[in-house]
């Protein structure tokens, strides 16, 4: 929470990740499995939210936060991007919750996600929430070649008609990017820009950027 505090001093947009609990709240949190930043084994979605929600992150004085608890504590004074991991659970229930999370709240807003089934979700069941398709090269991990391609080229946006796409910067430019920019007509995020060289290729693209380590602005910091 300091540090949203912080992005909010500097007037600098949030963007977060969150998981699904147990009992079905947004638990605000990277990884899937606390062990990292917290030192506390067991994955998120295996908990129950009031109990993650008294977790210490390591290195602080804080504990791991849930969706509502940062929306309250920014209200509106800067843009929110929330990346929803969606994991094992079926995206209708991850859904769910972020319309119900997200219901009523006035600051701008978005959400995001590399799920396109979720995305699909959203626009048939609250078309007026703007989302955004995550998606990089995919050139390794666990996922079946044929599976890794179709992400790669977003082949499901027709369907999904994401209000934005996000890409991997160090995997732009891109010509699925570039097709999906012209026919959808939206704009590119890219992620996540930690160096002055990368912060230089997302504007060659004509690209907004998630960043961090890094002020934007002047770049050299």
């Amino acid at each position: 929470m300091a540090a949203f505090e912080a992005a909010v001093s500097a007037g600098f947009g949030i963007e977060l990740d969150v998981h699904l609990s147990a009992d079905d709240r947004l638990v605000v949190m990277h990884d899937e499995d606390l062990r990292r930043t917290t030192g506390h084994p067991g994955r998120v979605g295996e908990l129950e939210s009031a109990l993650v929600r008294g977790i210490a992150l390591l290195g602080t004085d804080g504990t791991v936060p849930l969706l509502d608890d940062v929306l309250g504590a920014v209200a509106g004074r800067v843009p929110l991007l929330v990346e929803v991991k969606t994991g094992d659970a079926p995206p209708s229930r991850v859904g769910r919750a972020v319309a119900r999370t997200l219901a009523g709240y006035r600051g701008p807003h978005a959400v995001q996600s590399f799920d396109p089934r979720l995305l699909i979700w959203l626009r048939r069941n609250v078309p007026e929430l703007l989302r955004g398709q995550i998606a990089e090269a995919f050139r390794r991990g666990p996922l079946p070649l044929g599976r890794r391609l179709a992400l790669r080229a977003m082949v499901l946006n027709g369907r999904a008609r994401p209000h934005f796409i996000a890409y991997d910067v160090d995997a732009v430019p891109s010509l699925a990017v570039s097709v999906w920019r012209r026919l959808l007509r939206v704009p590119l995020l890219v992620w996540t820009v930690q160096t002055a060289a990368q912060l230089e290729r997302a504007r060659k693209v004509r690209a907004n950027v998630i960043f961090e380590d890094i002020d934007p602005g002047r770049p050299g910091r």
